[in-house]
């Protein structure tokens, strides 16, 4: 929320986030208002590139890519909290009526509203095996990932340098993990 910490880069200002609906809202609907590449990535707090050399032309080939979710034996790719998405897909997804707080924006896009995204307008979501290629989440893989998803991850993620990490967690997300 500081256009400062991104020096020379365009910073689109927000309204502050006070909720996890309001958050939805805004990668599902305002997203669309403001996306002008072809392609977003999507990093929540608790992931980020660990090796970009992993990135894959491939990708480009998707309009969305997430960590796969275990829980789910069809649909299973789609975690939100690291992710690739296409503009065409934002602007999809814009499209359709959604309130943020009924189900997660992941779970929208890439279970409820997936058969209707790919059928209606064409849209392509990666299989399983470049997803794990793309991100780690709750599913390990003997392989280097182009990035990862989760505040459980973080201590192995910095494991040469915990006080930093330790410093600039919040208190709320120490207790909760």
């Amino acid at each position: 929320d500081r256009a400062e910490a991104w020096p020379g880069l365009p910073v689109q200002r927000i309204a502050p986030l006070t909720s996890l609906a309001g958050y939805n809202r805004l990668i599902v609907q305002r997203l669309a208002e403001d996306l002008r590449a072809e392609h977003a990535l999507v990093i929540q707090y608790d992931g980020f590139v660990l090796n970009a050399e992993q990135f894959s032309p491939h990708f480009r080939h998707y309009d969305y890519i997430g960590a796969p979710w275990p829980h789910f034996a069809e649909m299973d790719v789609g975690n939100g909290g690291f992710s690739w998405r296409s503009r065409r897909l934002v602007e999809a997804a814009a499209s359709l009526p959604y309130d943020g707080e009924s189900l997660a924006e992941d779970l929208f896009i890439c279970r409820a509203q997936r058969p209707l995204l790919e059928a209606r307008f064409g849209l392509r979501f990666a299989p399983r095996a470049i997803a794990s290629h793309f991100a780690l989440e709750a599913v390990p893989v003997p392989w280097p990932t182009f990035g990862f998803h989760g505040v459980f991850h973080l201590p192995s993620v910095y494991r040469e340098q915990i006080d930093l990490l330790l410093q600039h967690l919040s208190p709320r997300t120490m207790q909760r993990w």
